[in-house]
């Protein structure tokens, strides 16, 4: 589905809804709707049942209306989804290779028939991970033969790491911290990640919050890469 939506006033998310016949409310996407422009709200949901349902935009704030225009829906199955995802994958993650094959004494050789069998992926194809990894071992096969990044979902957050206050307990995100290091290596670091309460750390920890928290990352880790969420 797609929709082109605006609000009332300031910015807020917009969440499309749909609520079936039964009362069950399905989410389809959201996106940042601001006030003066027209923002595109993709998405779209996976329907196993069949019944009528309403279309609905949803704000956290309620003080604000929501416009919506140009609402469409287009329907299409497994194997038309299938065929676009082969379609990006030729144009995104394709290129052409031109093999020059010699003898020895650098002439070319002609009509020669090569194999190549791939080794490894350099598509940085990933997927989030749960501290479950570290307990189930078909798990951790699972996910190292397929994915080559990932990130932790919620261990390295601060209810996590923090659940009394002033009590830190960082054994399970060291542990799977180990267990990526053991099937490849950290790289990349997340120092501020999802940074969605405006000036929130500047606020509470001074105006220099975000360069101590790279400065201390770097410190902790040289080599790897840092960015923000």
């Amino acid at each position: 589905m797609q929709a082109w939506v605006q609000i009332s006033e300031g910015s807020e998310t917009v969440a499309a809804i749909f609520k079936t016949s039964d009362g069950k409310l399905l989410y389809g996407g959201k996106v940042l709707a601001k006030h003066g422009c027209w923002s595109l709200l993709k998405g779209g949901l996976v329907a196993n049942f069949t019944s009528s349902a309403h279309i609905i935009f949803k704000s956290n704030n309620t003080g604000v209306e929501i416009w919506a225009d140009n609402v469409s829906l287009q329907s299409f199955t497994k194997e038309q989804w299938r065929s676009h995802q082969d379609k990006s994958i030729d144009k995104v993650r394709k290129q052409k290779v031109r093999f020059h094959i010699t003898y020895a004494n650098k002439t070319a050789m002609e009509g020669g028939v090569i194999s190549i069998k791939q080794i490894k992926s350099v598509f940085p194809f990933g997927c989030g991970m749960n501290h479950y990894i570290l307990t189930n071992s078909d798990y951790q096969d699972w996910f190292a033969s397929r994915f080559k990044f990932t990130t932790f979902t919620n261990e390295m957050k601060w209810y996590s790491t923090e659940k009394i206050e002033g009590v830190e307990n960082y054994t399970i995100p060291n542990a799977m911290v180990k267990f990526c290091e053991k099937n490849g290596k950290l790289i990349h670091w997340d120092v501020m990640n999802e940074n969605l309460h405006f000036r929130f750390y500047e606020d509470n920890l001074g105006n220099n919050a975000f360069a101590e928290y790279y400065r201390t990352a770097h410190l902790l880790d040289p080599r790897a890469i840092m960015f923000p969420n």
